[in-house]
């Protein structure tokens, strides 16, 4: 995998790699996959890259760290759709850089399937709340409820001030009367 992303980055406008299968042998944790995709990006090599869907991949808050630092080193400016659901991420820090990381023309942000709990999409909204370009946000099926709910609609309604169109799916229970 790494020695085709090498190959195919500079070319690569969207890679799919959901449920991939990829953490058993030969490859030793689901970072390998990370670490593949990494090394590519670190050197500015997926510069094209509209949409980078990982979903299913057991990635851990440590698959997901490897990501926020490629994406920290301003290798992902014009991702438009990640989607990172289901790989049992608890750390809203991590995604927060993730976040911020993946840059302005991020639209479509995939974390449903996760154990987000309240802290964790507390730290989250803070990116939230800074990413304009942000029309979707899925969270369902995670642990968040009412804290993790008001912060995230604080953080939608700073970035909105005015009309506009976003969409957050969040867990039922995070929304009560």
């Amino acid at each position: 995998l790494a020695i085709l992303l090498r190959a195919q980055a500079p070319r690569l406008r969207c890679l799919r790699l959901s449920r991939a299968s990829l953490s058993g042998e030969p490859w030793p944790a689901p970072e390998t996959l990370v670490r593949a995709l990494v090394s590519p990006m670190s050197r500015g090599a997926v510069g094209q890259l509209k949409v980078l869907d990982l979903a299913g991949n057991d990635l851990y808050d440590a698959g997901a760290s490897l990501l926020a630092e490629a994406f920290v080193s301003n290798s992902a400016p014009g991702l438009e759709q990640l989607d990172l659901s289901s790989n049992a991420l608890t750390d809203g820090n991590v995604l927060c850089k993730v976040v911020m990381g993946a840059g302005s023309h991020l639209a479509d942000l995939k974390l449903h399937d996760n154990a987000l709990a309240d802290l964790a999409v507390v730290a989250l909204s803070a990116a939230v709340a800074l990413v304009t370009g942000l029309r979707r946000l899925s969270l369902a099926r995670n642990r968040c409820g009412d804290e993790g709910a008001v912060a995230l609609g604080h953080s939608l309604r700073h970035q909105c001030a005015g009309a506009c169109s976003k969409q957050a799916d969040v867990p039922h229970a995070a929304v009560r009367a």
